[in-house]
């Protein structure tokens, strides 16, 4: 029974020591992806990775802000139209201008309740895990030749088998 139980642990230990890391498999990804766009794959030379850190969904990504953003933009605009135009009497006559003035307030009552809504939606936003960051380094040739570090940051899956967003860090 000891040998079994010692048997058991040995092989889990292994398996586990030879399974690939969170770095081990970003950069295989990232490496596959590169050899596809840059200009001189046989110039690439490997500087760092960070270590895999967790991201996690915004409220700001959600149909329902996007939706209420748009809601609040659209009413921001029919303000500023209904400010700026019932300035002209001469050309929509003044009873029209006061009818315009009297709905500025309406207007700036909704864009409250709108923005109260978006408040609300991120208050009660639950973030939950959406995958990994990675910020990676190396350097390579470019099109003139000219040797380059390029640093990007990468975003992958919650299983690390795919790259769902790139961003270039700025220098």
């Amino acid at each position: 029974m000891k040998k079994i139980l010692l048997f058991l642990a040995v092989g889990a230990i292994t398996s586990t020591a030879c399974s690939p890391s969170k770095e081990d498999k970003a950069k295989k990804l990232i490496e596959e992806s590169l050899k596809k766009t840059m200009k001189d794959w046989s110039s690439y030379e490997f500087v760092e990775i960070s270590k895999p850190d967790s991201t996690f969904t915004t409220y700001f990504s959600t149909s329902e802000y996007d939706s209420l953003s748009k809601i609040e933009s659209d009413l921001e605009i029919k303000k500023i139209n209904l400010e700026v135009n019932s300035g002209y009497p001469d050309i929509y006559g003044k009873t029209r201008c006061r009818e315009m003035t009297d709905s500025i307030p309406v207007i700036e009552q909704l864009i409250g309740d709108t923005k109260s809504k978006i408040e609300i939606g991120k208050k009660n936003f639950k973030r939950q895990f959406s995958g990994w960051y990675t910020k990676f380094t190396c350097r390579g040739n470019n099109s003139l030749g000219a040797k380059i570090i390029e640093k990007a940051n990468y975003y992958f899956d919650k299983d690390i088998t795919e790259i769902v967003h790139t961003s270039n860090e700025a220098e």
